[in-house]
This record gives C-alpha cells, structure tokens and sequence, in this order.
C-alpha cells in the first residue's frame, strides 16, 4: 500500500490485514466502469470484527487501494450492500 493510503487506513482503526482481506476475499458490491483512469470496485467483506468496505482499482497488472472505510447505518442499508438514497 502506498504511505499517504495507509496512513488513513491506520488513522480510522483498519488493518492493513482486513484491507487485503477484504479484496482478496470480499464481494463486490458496486462497479464504477468508467472511472478513470482505471475502473473502480466498491468491495464488501465482514470476516472480520466489523465490516468493511474497500474501493479499489487495477490497471490489469496491479490492485490500487483508493480508500476503505467501515459503513454505517446512516448511509448503508442493514446489508451494507444498498446505498441509501
């Protein structure tokens, strides 16, 4: 992972553990095709603690975490799958 990447991943209590976890084993929940310069996919996974939500990208050689965070309520349906709204 990139420094500037980890440091916030650090900062919000995430391990570098659950962020690979979450790509390697999780479900995708929302494609973003478009995005340049290189798609996006919004990836949930919950064998950890809590759950987690990872967007990440590939240029067709290597994986680029853009951020995680742990989904909430406030914006997520109970299924964390279902974006409010």
């Amino acid at each position: 992972m990139q420094q500037r990447q980890y440091k916030v991943e650090v900062e919000r209590g995430i391990s570098e553990d659950a962020v690979i976890d979450a790509i390697m084993q999780g479900d995708v929940i929302m494609h973003y095709h478009n995005d340049k310069p290189f798609p996006r996919w919004l990836v949930y996974n919950n064998d950890n603690a809590s759950p987690l939500h990872v967007v990440v990208s590939t240029d067709g050689m290597s994986a680029y975490m853009i951020t995680a965070y742990v989904p909430t309520f406030e914006d997520w349906e109970n299924n964390y799958f279902t974006r409010k709204g």
